[in-house]
């Protein structure tokens, strides 16, 4: 695990809410740069996000071991599949000095 906190063992078996939230961060994390690593090579990403994670962990990984975090559409994109970026609020309007 962490060979110079091997005391991490035991703290993260003792906390399953600890575990959930590092676990989650960590994934989390590690799925940007599949995303970056993903459009470096050319290719098109969709990080997608509001689908029943629970049915895809029943149909691909019953067996309990992994969960679901974020589907991704991979593929080649199409043409002309850019547009600029969409209107933005000014600061002025969204941001309050104290």
């Amino acid at each position: 695990m962490l060979p110079f906190r091997p005391e991490m063992r035991e703290v993260l078996e003792e906390n399953d809410g600890m575990r959930e939230h590092m676990s989650t961060y960590g994934s989390t994390l590690q799925v940007a740069y599949f995303i970056l690593g993903v459009r470096a090579q050319g290719l098109a990403a969709g990080p997608m996000a509001g689908f029943d994670g629970e049915a895809i962990d029943r149909e691909f990984f019953a067996d309990g071991r992994y969960r679901t975090n974020l589907v991704v559409n991979i593929g080649h994109p199409g043409e002309d599949p850019w547009f600029g970026r969409l209107p933005r609020l000014d600061a002025d309007e969204v941001l309050t000095w104290a």
